[in-house]
């Protein structure tokens, strides 16, 4: 054979070799990952990136987000910008997770967790001062607790791998979405804020005052403006609209005349120290209810209830514990109800008694009494109890078939929904053989809780209301009440798609169940025109309440709004100055609250505002002294930042009438809110401080037309 020929053949077979090499590899290496994909991640994650993840001290569920009512006119706040909530990990996330023996995807299986870490991304800035990194912390430590709580996991080591991979994941796949101080907004959600070191949140109650002198308090607002401080140490107060007031004898208690300064809420010491709840109290005032952890260890809390004029005139106690008469002014009572985002509500006497007003009673959910879930309850606390008054827990029997044994629980990702002794989980479940279906349905827990304190004894199970599984896909979370009727069971959902803001509702109480959507209109020239909202409407929370009025005359409330910083490299060529500025829109839209009735929103009031702030003094550390200038025009918050994301209340906030307001709050002017309204329009309107002056003007809403379109800027 010639020595070319000789060659030729070597390298076929050469080259042969190298194919059948090649292949064997190709096909070797996805044999090999499949097996060892687990425990190649697992040790990448557990041993070189995240070396240690907390553990839980208590055997609980995470927590589920909680709704903050703002005013006891307030049906619900409606955040999460109309992006739905789910687990940002992703696609292929699940392939490096075992199964367990429910073989529940990641995605479902942690998903309460991921709400909560959705919510923290998009309003955590703004509300409690959440960075990326407290995010991500949370979701690692509620990932734990699901899996220790619900998931068959063999040992704490797995799941704190688990935890790990999710936190990890949900890094990778969604860490550009955490909202810097250009997107944040207001919006309260978490039970028990412990990472923060302070926050401010405002509540608007009925005039105590004015309720027992209405002669003599003629001329003062309806509704007061109480701003509350919340730190690591305590909780201030300091009413926002009050003015110097005379005070009468009966009035008085250890209130100043002027109490827009601000004071102790002199609740017990050594508490993790959240949000007070709100609600209308049954003689006419207001209630304020704080639910205080005690430890990160236990699930304790201590409860404290009072009303919002012994909150404006003092609060000082006897001694500093949490058990009934330590302080006069407060109902006091430590209870144990085995659950870290425990709920309150009140509940009339059975049968409903005229002359009885309702009691306070604090309920949470709870997997700690075995394999069933139960529901704890807490006795009256008007007046506090007793020590050792321990909750009343009550089993909740098993859920329809149609939910699987090994995924009865589900996820909570929604806030509950508490009327009365009636309250309402949604229950994101997803069953065996779904696929990429998962998260598309919802199943309604609705429960009758009956107050251990009222006639009658205390039932010791509870069957769910009989509901049916509803397909409604993630895109619509969070689904809020639209009524504060009890029985009334529609929900709310607002949603953006490609462009536009979309609203649908359904009513639970109907034998099927759809969602629906909800139209919105103007009246334009006696010409009815439909409103279609571009998805910008979605960036701050909406508002939905219910006008004080009775029978036909009652209305439910929508309030949207929008904002958008428009501080470019701009000064006061007169002093040379830096100038910071945002845009605002606001719309007020109204439909009969009656079941039944009309279903479109009707547009009643807009108004758009500029406000600018002129930095007369720029200072690069302190919030109210600097601007939003490139290339930092995110990084640090401003007083536009602040502002475009700021807490919007509606009321009857102005002096001398009874028309409803909307109160806009500014960080830099705290005692100073912007109020307009039909008669209150601050058409132009200018503050100044040492360090920052502050312009507003305010007018007319644009048209109809401009409302779904992005918003203008001048």
């Amino acid at each position: 054979m010639p020595d070319a020929e000789r060659l030729g053949w070597g390298a076929v077979r050469y080259w042969r070799w190298r194919w059948i090499v090649l292949v064997t590899v190709l096909v070797a290496l996805p044999i090999i990952v499949h097996f060892s994909r687990i425990h190649v991640v697992d040790w990448v994650i557990h041993k070189q990136i995240y070396k240690n993840v907390a553990s839980p001290l208590d055997e609980e569920l995470p927590v589920t987000v909680t709704a903050f009512p703002s005013s006891i006119n307030m049906v619900s706040t409606i955040g999460g910008m109309g992006e739905g909530l789910s687990c940002s990990l992703p696609w292929f996330a699940d392939y490096f997770f075992e199964k367990d023996v429910s073989r529940i995807a990641v995605r479902q299986r942690f998903r309460q967790a991921c709400v909560f870490h959705d919510l923290c991304y998009r309003h955590g800035l703004a509300t409690y001062g959440y960075t990326q990194n407290d995010c991500d912390d949370l979701l690692q430590e509620q990932a734990l607790r699901i899996c220790i709580s619900v998931s068959r996991k063999p040992s704490l080591t797995d799941c704190r791998i688990d935890a790990k991979k999710v936190a990890a994941g949900v890094k990778l796949g969604g860490f550009k979405d955490y909202r810097n101080w250009d997107r944040s907004t207001f919006f309260e959600f978490d039970p028990n804020p412990y990472r923060s070191t302070r926050f401010f949140v405002t509540r608007a109650i009925d005039d105590p005052f004015k309720a027992r002198d209405p002669d003599r308090h003629r001329n003062d607002p309806d509704q007061l403006l109480m701003m509350f401080h919340i730190q690591r140490g305590g909780v201030g107060r300091s009413c926002i609209n009050c003015g110097e007031r005379k005070m009468a004898q009966n009035e008085v208690v250890s209130a100043g005349p002027e109490m827009s300064s601000e004071e102790p809420v002199w609740l017990p010491p050594g508490r993790f120290y959240s949000a007070p709840h709100i609600a209308a109290d049954g003689d006419g005032g207001s209630k304020l209810v704080w639910v205080l952890r005690l430890r990160l260890e236990t699930s304790e809390s201590c409860v404290a209830v009072t009303d919002a004029m012994k909150v404006l005139t003092g609060t000082l106690p006897k001694m500093s514990g949490c058990y009934k008469n330590a302080n006069p002014r407060l109902g006091l009572a430590q209870v144990d109800l085995l659950s870290s985002s425990p709920q309150f509500s009140m509940v009339s006497s059975t049968p409903p008694d005229p002359r009885a007003l309702p009691s306070i009673v604090v309920s949470g959910l709870t997997a700690q009494r075995g394999a069933n879930l139960h529901i704890c309850n807490s006795g009256d606390m008007r007046e506090g109890l007793d020590p050792g008054s321990d909750g009343t827990c009550i089993k909740i029997r098993d859920f329809p078939s149609e939910i699987q044994k090994e995924d009865k629980w589900g996820a909570f990702q929604n806030f509950p929904i508490v009327r009365g002794d009636r309250h309402i989980y949604l229950l994101r479940t997803m069953l065996p053989g779904q696929g990429k279906a998962a998260g598309g349905s919802i199943y309604p827990l609705v429960l009758d809780v009956m107050n251990n304190n009222t006639a009658g004894s205390s039932p010791t199970e509870l069957e769910p209301l009989p509901q049916k599984t509803l397909n409604i896909g993630e895109k619509y979370d969070p689904i809020m009440p639209i009524a504060t009727e009890r029985t009334d069971m529609r929900l709310m959902s607002v949603h953006r798609e490609k462009e536009t803001l979309d609203l649908s509702e359904i009513d639970l109480g109907l034998p099927t169940p759809e969602l629906e959507p909800i139209k919105l209109s103007a009246v334009n020239g006696g010409e009815t025109k439909d409103i279609v909202l571009h998805r910008s409407w979605a960036h701050r929370p909406s508002l939905v309440l219910e006008s004080p009025a009775l029978g036909a005359d009652k209305k439910t409330q929508l309030v949207i709004s929008r904002s958008k910083v428009t501080t470019r490299d701009r000064k006061d060529q007169s002093r040379n100055t830096p100038v910071d500025s945002v845009q605002l829109e606001f719309a007020i839209l109204e439909r009969p609250a009656a079941r039944g009735g009309e279903k479109t929103f009707r547009l009643v009031r807009g108004f758009a505002c500029s406000v600018s702030y002129t930095v007369t003094k720029p200072h690069p550390i302190q919030l109210c002294r600097r601007a939003a200038m490139p290339p930092h025009d995110t990084e640090l918050a401003t007083p536009a930042t602040r502002l475009q994301g700021a807490q919007l209340l509606m009321g009857r906030f102005a002096s001398g009438g009874s028309a409803l307001t909307l109160a806009l709050f500014d960080r830099c002017y705290p005692n100073s809110p912007i109020i307009f309204g039909d008669s209150v329009v601050p058409k132009e309107l200018e503050l100044s401080s040492p360090h920052v002056e502050r312009r507003v003007k305010c007018g007319p809403l644009g048209s109809v037309e401009s409302m779904a379109k992005e918003m203008a800027t001048p």
